[in-house]
């Protein structure tokens, strides 16, 4: 069956794509490269943005291996946010979402300038990550909009109680990493706070080592193809249908 481009509902919470590198770049490269694109694209972004890690002190962030790639510096603009670490760099899109065919333009011109400054090391991985939240069930912790049945033997789950489920999927050489959350409570600044099934898929690819300008775009269509996939073929024909998939190529 064909994959909806968008819904007429839009279901999106989040988009996040995020570059990750290995060693060998500027041992400050978290601290530059805000400077750095804040000055190449003054109109997208309009304020620093402070990070917690980023007052935890260099040399004990390299002792934590779990701390690798998080961010400790950020910028935010009207529609979206770039976080830089030592070895990752992010750009994040909140609601409401303006779609694939402006978001990936955003994405390559963000990390173009990030590539370009030639302070990172050698890209490892993308990743592009997409939050959803389905309201369309009886209630927050209806897991009937899905295609998702979980048996915990012969015993009854109650009705309101929370679920998490984690899963892995790999497709067109790519891993989908899957939570899904009943009874999720989202809230965005200046937004009301909205509950329903949480759906995220994490979509990632490793890097061939070729030109990441060259293969950032050919990769980039790779992760969002793959994540459509994913999310549309877990929720139930019912629930796509109330969403009000649309199939026109411009979004």
């Amino acid at each position: 069956m064909p994959v909806p481009a968008a819904l007429a509902r839009d279901t999106i919470f989040e988009c996040v794509f995020e570059m990750r590198f290995g060693d060998g770049g500027h041992p400050g490269v978290a601290d530059l490269l805000p400077g750095i694109v804040f000055g190449k694209l003054p109109g997208r972004f309009t304020n620093v943005v402070p990070l917690p890690l980023g007052q935890l002190p260099k040399m004990a962030r390299d002792q934590n291996p779990q701390l690798r790639y998080m961010p400790t510096a950020g910028l935010e603009g009207p529609q979206n946010r770039m976080m830089f670490g030592e070895h990752a760099v992010a750009v994040s899109f909140v609601k409401p979402y303006a779609g694939w065919t402006k978001v990936k333009p955003v994405i390559l011109e963000c990390m173009n300038l990030v590539l370009d400054s030639m302070l990172t090391g050698t890209p490892e991985r993308y990743a592009l990550k997409y939050v959803n939240l389905l309201r369309e069930g009886s209630s927050e912790f209806d897991l009937d909009q899905t295609r998702v049945r979980i048996e915990l033997g012969n015993f009854h789950q109650r009705d309101n109680g929370g679920m998490l489920i984690h899963a892995e999927i790999e497709r067109n050489g790519c891993i989908n990493v899957v939570d899904i959350a009943t009874g999720t409570r989202i809230t965005l600044p200046g937004s009301a706070e909205e509950t329903g099934v949480m759906i995220s898929v994490d979509t990632v690819r490793p890097s061939e080592q070729a030109d990441p300008r060259v293969e950032l775009p050919q990769v980039l269509e790779i992760l969002h193809e793959t994540e459509k996939e994913i999310f549309f073929g877990l929720l139930t024909e019912s629930t796509l249908q109330k969403l009000g998939p649309r199939y026109d190529a411009k979004y």
